[in-house]
């Protein structure tokens, strides 16, 4: 039986939904109550439509008060569990959590706190490694790499099915620096192209890319079927976020650019491994460099079966089951 969790986890036009979105994967797999401080409500009716709570707390992102009030949340809710997702939650607020009587799995993606004291230490990123968490507790157990993986199970149940040519432009669920308008700038400049573009819920520019579609490039999103539209495509062109590793669990071929600095080794890591190819910062090319990449790979069939093949290898899918079990076994 899943034991019962409480997912702290925030995501907004402001800050991005990637943290809210890798732990859904958890909340299919378990019963769980969500509760954030900012959460999009596009985001939260989408958790509500798979079973999950959804509650609002009134506190600072990461404070004792954020902690104190998560878990009277957990231990009303008789959850098991808390898991919390996000770049906020450091010393004092694990401090506070493992003052209560729920054990704590945090999801973490560069060693950003001084101390860790959670009960479980998550990151999955290919760059993971224990020296992040010199300093943790003796009984801070870690679960490093790609091997744990939170996908959604929209991504475990769908099958290759690659349209030759198609480009697929995911650059996250708000896309606050509005990479995706250089990335069609790229693609405009390619005859006979054939691109989806994906825009996020939390996207402020919707209106002004989708007055830029045409025949060849198609504005899509908010979208259910993410899984499916990434199949199909020949190649990626995708934000160094939790998305990378949803594409390279499906074989999917990326060209990855980089928002925020927590994005950076996310794309070296993968660059270096085979998994993918980093053309660095955004708007660091401009429209016209980027758009003669993107034609050399999708001319190139070899080079592009490469990198799927390295993505494949580095993501298998049973990244939630791994995680529940250490949760189920802890």
């Amino acid at each position: 039986m899943s034991p019962r969790l409480v997912i702290r986890a925030d995501g907004d036009r402001r800050m991005g939904t990637g943290h809210v979105m890798r732990m859904f994967a958890l909340a299919e797999a378990a019963p769980a109550t969500f509760v954030s401080v900012r959460l999009d409500e596009a985001l939260a009716d989408r958790l509500r439509a798979q079973g999950a709570e959804v509650v609002t707390i009134d506190a600072e992102i990461g404070s004792e008060g954020d902690a104190a009030a998560t878990l009277a949340i957990a231990e009303d809710r008789g959850a098991a569990w808390i898991c919390s997702d996000g770049y906020d939650f450091g010393e004092g607020y694990q401090a506070a959590i493992a003052g209560g009587r729920v054990r704590h799995l945090l999801v973490d993606d560069f060693g950003h706190a001084e101390r860790y004291l959670a009960d479980v230490v998550l990151n999955t990123n290919a760059y993971a490694d224990a020296s992040f968490y010199a300093r943790r507790d003796a009984r801070t157990e870690l679960l490093l790499g790609p091997a744990f993986t939170l996908l959604r199970r929209e991504f475990l149940a769908t099958e290759r099915e690659e349209h030759p040519g198609r480009v697929l432009v995911t650059m996250g669920g708000a896309d606050p620096v509005d990479a995706t308008s250089w990335v069609v700038d790229a693609l405009e400049r390619i005859d006979g192209i054939d691109a989806e573009v994906i825009v996020g819920p939390a996207n402020p520019n919707r209106a002004r890319l989708e007055a830029r579609a045409s025949a060849g490039i198609r504005i899509v999103g908010p979208t259910q079927d993410i899984a499916r539209r990434m199949a199909r495509a020949s190649l990626a062109i995708a934000a160094a976020g939790t998305t990378t590793y949803e594409l390279c669990h499906l074989g999917v071929p990326t060209l990855l650019t980089v928002l925020a600095d927590n994005q950076v080794r996310v794309a070296e890591a993968l660059d270096r491994s085979g998994a993918a190819v980093s053309v660095g910062w955004h708007r660091a090319r401009g429209a016209v460099e980027l758009s003669a990449v993107v034609r050399a790979l999708l001319e190139d069939d070899e080079r592009r079966a490469e990198i799927a093949t390295a993505a494949r290898a580095l993501v298998d899918g049973r990244g939630v089951e791994r995680v529940m079990m250490a949760m189920r076994d802890g």
